[in-house]
């Protein structure tokens, strides 16, 4: 995933980077007498971060992108927590995707029922073989 993240759109990245960096609340000091980061000590952190863990990246600093940043996330391959963070923000995952209907059941179904084998006597005899003896 790192590599993909990282074969990507880097300007693009780079700038989310930035924003997060600039941002006061971004990396906050853990301790009291602890000082608070630069936005240039901050960014080689987030870079890390990003590469190694875009889902936490979006857990910890999502909140502070806006959608067309976010978009950027939308069009790595699929990963459950990514798109989880992403839909926690609002962002939408884009339907013209192409993603396959989740159910595979319905699609097995759809599929049988154009080859016109759905309801076919030999199907409904291996599905319910106590009614059909």
């Amino acid at each position: 995933l790192s590599s993909v993240l990282s074969t990507m759109n880097e300007s693009r990245m780079h700038a989310i980077i930035a924003k997060c960096a600039a941002t006061p609340e971004c990396l906050e000091p853990t301790q009291l007498k602890q000082k608070e980061l630069e936005a240039s000590e901050k960014a080689p952190i987030l870079t890390d971060l990003i590469l190694r863990d875009p889902a936490i990246f979006l857990q910890r600093h999502g909140k502070y992108l806006n959608a067309a940043d976010l978009e950027y996330f939308s069009a790595l391959p699929y990963d459950y927590e990514v798109q989880f963070y992403l839909k926690e923000l609002g962002v939408v995952p884009d339907a013209s995707r192409g993603r396959s209907v989740r159910n595979r059941r319905y699609q097995r179904m759809m599929k049988l029922m154009e080859e016109g084998e759905f309801f076919s006597e030999v199907q409904c005899r291996l599905f319910a073989h106590t009614i059909h003896t």
